[in-house]
């Protein structure tokens, strides 16, 4: 897990974590936590497996510190072995007790 104001928890079947291989089940769901500080909102949650984008998540809540909790339901049904990638994006920090090289 990496972060640069955002971090994302992610659990498959309310147990497996990041870096674990997840038993064969006949459905999947994905729980995700993103973490931050309570000046770092988040506004898009992306699902990406095996580096197929397959949920893009438009985050429409006022910013709240600490924990926020989007769930999804579902993963495509997996025929073989996959890797699971979630990332959390926001607006960004202006405040200049942030300075951070924009590219």
């Amino acid at each position: 897990m990496a972060g640069l104001g955002l971090m994302c928890r992610a659990t498959i079947n309310e147990q497996f974590g990041s870096g674990d291989l997840v038993a064969q089940s006949d459905a999947y769901r994905l729980n995700i936590d993103v973490l931050g500080p309570s000046w770092v909102s988040c506004d898009r949650v992306r699902v990406y497996v095996n580096g197929v984008l397959i949920k893009d998540l438009a985050v429409n809540e006022a910013p709240a510190p600490g924990i926020r909790a989007y769930h999804m339901t579902w993963l495509p049904k997996l025929t073989h072995d996959a890797h699971v990638v979630v990332i959390a994006t926001g607006p960004g920090v202006d405040g200049l007790y942030w300075p951070v090289a924009k590219s």
